[in-house]
C-alpha cells in the first residue's frame, strides 16, 4: 500500500492525499521531488499530500495522465518506512 487516501484531480493538476501518520523516507522524498523538477510538489500538514502537474503535456492526454499517476503512486510506495 502507497498510504494514500485520495486521488483527485483534473486536467491542470492532480493531487494525491496521503495518510496523515505515513511514514516517509525523508532522503527518498527529496529525490522523488527532484526527479520531477516543477511537475511534482509535496505539500506538508495535517492531511499531506502531492500535486502533480506535467507541464510538457499539459496533461491534454487522459490515458497518459493516468499512466504518469499510477507511475507516481508505485514511486510513492517506495518513499515509505517500515
Amino acid at each position: 500500500s502507497a498510504k494514500v487516501t485520495e486521488v483527485k484531480g483534473n486536467k491542470q493538476e492532480i493531487k494525491i492525499y496521503m495518510y496523515q501518520n505515513a511514514n516517509v523516507d525523508t532522503d527518498k522524498l527529496v529525490q522523488l521531488i527532484n526527479k520531477y523538477r516543477n511537475d511534482l510538489r509535496f505539500v506538508p500538514g495535517a492531511v499531506p499530500f502531492f500535486v502533480y502537474n506535467d507541464k510538457k503535456t499539459k496533461n491534454k492526454d487522459v490515458e497518459n495522465i493516468l499512466n504518469s499517476v499510477k507511475t507516481l503512486l508505485n514511486e510513492i510506495k517506495l518513499l515509505l518506512v517500515s
